[in-house]
């Protein structure tokens, strides 16, 4: 095992990279889908990208803006205006490496606070803790668009998550389990699995983004993972709710 370097502001850029690019990935992959039937939209400001789902207007994953730096805070009315013509509330999504006290009074401006914090979590790709013996099984799903995981007890799938590889950073994403399935280590299995695949890979690094100070977050820290900073969800409070 070993212990995760110190967090800087380069290194936050390269893991926040990754959650951005599959974001980006997933709604394009989404919005080609026969008919569009969410009827996506992305857009792109400057660095920014901006998605919309038309059809799906509560869907946060959908809805939201990421990599949005100083450099295109000009562009704020015109992305919240594409939000707002369809009564959309939009979200941002802005970690410490792109958050300026210029751009926090930009967004103000146009009446975006934050909502919440979540956490972005990661470690060495070596730093992983083996998790305790387990009788749940396994396995990629037969689903192939992405590298999809399920859990399965006597047979039958009660959790699932995804695997998404960036050049050498591998992102745990979309990770749920049943209800009454739940307290049963799935989630330690199913990140040990993957955790384990990415180093086959090639990784260097997993990183995941979490509820801050949920479970998800206390069970990517048993198996290995550092805080690696925590990032607000800023929320347009200029559409009435």
């Amino acid at each position: 095992m070993s212990a995760a370097p110190p967090m800087t502001i380069e290194r936050a850029r390269r893991l926040a990279a990754a959650h951005e690019r599959l974001h980006v990935l997933g709604m394009r992959a989404a919005a080609e889908l026969p008919g569009n039937p969410f009827e996506i939209e992305l857009r792109r400001f400057g660095k920014a990208c901006a998605t919309i789902a038309r059809k799906a207007p509560l869907v946060e994953w959908y809805n939201r803006v990421v990599g949005l730096e100083q450099q295109d805070a000009r562009a704020l009315p015109a992305m919240l205006s594409l939000y707002r013509a369809y009564g959309i509330r939009a979200r941002f999504e802005l970690g410490p490496a792109e958050l300026t006290s210029a751009l926090a009074v930009a967004l103000a401006a146009e009446r975006v606070g934050v909502e919440r914090l979540e956490s972005m979590l990661w470690a060495p790709i070596e730093a992983r803790v083996a998790p305790p013996a387990s009788a749940l099984e396994v396995r990629p799903s037969p689903l192939d668009e992405l590298d999809r995981y399920v859990a399965l007890a006597d047979g039958e799938p009660v959790a699932c998550a995804g695997l998404y590889l960036d050049g050498e950073v591998a992102y745990l994403c979309m990770s749920a389990t049943l209800p009454e399935a739940r307290g049963r280590g799935a989630q330690s299995a199913l990140i040990a699995r993957r955790w384990r695949d990415a180093q086959d890979h090639g990784c260097r690094a997993v990183v995941t983004q979490t509820q801050f100070g949920g479970t998800s977050q206390n069970n990517m820290e048993r198996a290995g993972m550092r805080l690696a900073y925590v990032f607000g969800i800023w929320l347009d409070y200029g559409l009435p709710f």
